[in-house]
């Protein structure tokens, strides 16, 4: 029998760098304020316009690695936004995890400008 951390053990460094840069990366030091990922702009924007948002997020990350890797530091900017593409394909899960098991509307009421809720932006 096959141990399943020697078939994902090549992803271990992968998901790391993913996580650090959703910890530190641009989106934490420009929306995060340290909160829980179930309370960042990121998550709660797909609570109001549905995961289809974050799922076009990452496929517009993806196109731009093809790009990047032309470019000086190509690599390095191709794998950054390959890890931002899996952020956000991973928060689309939390989110479509959250709606599976929750029994309350999917798109909560507007408590803000435009139903964008107050401190969001």
């Amino acid at each position: 029998m096959t141990n399943s951390n020697t078939i994902t053990a090549p992803l271990d460094a992968i998901f790391e760098a993913c996580k650090a840069q959703i910890a530190t990366g641009k989106g934490a030091q420009r929306h995060g304020s340290s909160q829980p990922i179930t309370e960042q702009p990121i998550y709660k924007g797909a609570e109001i316009f549905g995961p289809e948002a974050l799922l076009f997020q990452a496929w517009k990350k993806t196109a731009e690695t093809v790009r990047l890797q032309a470019m000086e530091n190509g690599t390095e900017r191709a794998l950054n936004e390959i890890y931002g593409a899996i952020n956000y394909l991973a928060v689309a899960a939390l989110v479509i995890q959250g709606r599976s098991t929750d029994t309350t509307p999917q798109r909560p009421a507007a408590t803000g400008l435009a139903g964008v809720p107050a401190g969001f932006c």
